[in-house]
């Protein structure tokens, strides 16, 4: 029983991530390809994970770009960096600090449980607007990242 349960769990989250990965329209997943090959082009070494983000690693710290399935016209963009609390930096910490952090112009820390992200949103036509802000979001992630080490 235990085994059957657990076959059906790995099934029903092979499949979700299947749809998950469908569900990008024609233009999103042009936007991803012009985001991906804009990437490449500026030295990084992108890769597609298995949820469709885009993953790459600038200095130590991997980052991710997702396009929200539901926003098509202009389509959603988020891009994200995990970290994990500790000893040094706790979630209290981190908590107190957000009025703060969160004047960032572009950049939002945001708290979870276990752990918590960086986060720039914005609302695209094209790729362009993309490549535009990218240097400028990936100047303020560090900033943000050094604060935080400050706390």
């Amino acid at each position: 029983m235990k085994r059957t349960c657990l076959l059906m769990i790995f099934c029903l989250m092979a499949v979700t991530q299947l749809f998950a990965q469908s569900e990008l329209t024609a233009d999103q997943q042009k936007l991803r390809s012009d985001i991906f090959s804009f990437l490449k082009v500026e030295g990084y070494v992108p890769t597609i994970d298995e949820d469709g983000d885009i993953m790459f690693k600038k200095e130590g710290t991997t980052y991710f770009v997702s396009i929200t399935p539901n926003e098509i016209d202009p389509m959603y963009v988020r891009v994200v960096s995990f970290y994990a609390y500790n000893s040094d930096l706790t979630k209290s910490k981190v908590e107190a600090a957000l009025p703060d952090l969160n004047l960032w112009r572009t950049v939002r820390v945001i708290c979870e449980d276990s752990n918590f992200y960086l986060q720039s949103d914005m609302f695209l036509k094209s790729a362009d607007a993309f490549k535009d802000a990218f240097g400028r979001i990936m100047e303020i992630f560090p900033l943000v990242e050094l604060e935080l080490s400050e706390l």
